[in-house]
């Protein structure tokens, strides 16, 4: 019987490079890609009831990467924690919505409604 010979080469080193937004217990996680430029946007979306975040990432090969992602406010983000990489570019704009006042009205006053 003929020994049968194989040969095994290494591949180069692989990393999966990602950029995400994530929501946990009320803080606003954002992370840019750690071995790149990163410019990273966080604020609140035209009518002020979401949060928006936009992570664009510069790669080694050139490419730009961008991802976005949109947080009602109601689900209650309470802190934002932004991680940015090499030469992160940050930008962050967010206000609260008005609170809600309940008010209670006089007898005389609801009378008059």
């Amino acid at each position: 019987m003929a020994a049968v010979g194989f040969n095994v080469e290494n591949l180069e080193g692989r990393m999966l490079l990602s950029a995400d937004a994530v929501l946990e217990h009320g803080t606003l996680r954002v992370h840019g890609i750690e071995d790149s430029p990163n410019t990273i946007v966080v604020g609140n979306s035209a009518d002020g009831l979401s949060v928006n975040v936009s992570v664009s990432t510069l790669k080694k090969n050139g490419v730009t990467k961008t991802i976005t992602a949109s947080f009602p406010k109601t689900l209650g983000i309470d802190k934002v924690r932004i991680n940015g990489g090499i030469r992160p570019t940050l930008s962050a704009s967010i206000r609260r919505l008005p609170r809600l006042r309940s008010r209670r009205l006089s007898r005389a006053a609801a009378a008059r409604m």
